[in-house]
């Protein structure tokens, strides 16, 4: 499991980014309940390491469901910028890094008309962690 990798790895920071396939079986809430059993098992192992959560990311516009949707993505990002702060752990924006200025997907950025996304896509990540890393400095 992930947390005896990250202890037998001897990990002192870890990355973490989930929760857009899990707010269609859980919601918001349950969503967020699943990161606070993961970091209780993570943090039960590896007491000393930092945890970073990186942000759900958007869908392009028309391929949204009915719980799986841009408002619901936006609101889970609120919702972990929160337990974030309240769990000891950073909470690093990518979904502003690929979403247009109506909050969804940019179409160039999508691979799938969905939300799988691009090499392009990837390298704005890039650029929203190393913008991240550079106010750690």
């Amino acid at each position: 499991q992930v947390q005896d990798s990250i202890a037998l790895m001897g990990a002192k920071k870890v990355f973490i980014c989930f929760g857009i396939n899990d707010i269609a079986l859980y919601g918001v809430d349950g969503t967020v309940k699943n990161f606070g059993t993961l970091f209780e098992r993570i943090r039960a192992k590896s007491p000393d390491v930092q945890l970073y959560i990186l942000s759900a990311t958007p869908m392009v516009s028309g391929s949204e469901q009915k719980n799986l949707n841009n408002a619901n993505l936006r609101k889970l990002n609120e919702a972990l910028k929160t337990f974030a702060a309240e769990n000891n752990a950073e909470f690093i924006d990518i979904y502003s890094a690929v979403a247009d200025t109506d909050g969804c997907l940019k179409a160039e950025y999508c691979s799938d008309g969905f939300i799988h996304q691009t090499p392009a896509a990837y390298d704005q990540w890039v650029n929203a962690l190393r913008a991240f890393a550079a106010t750690k400095m």
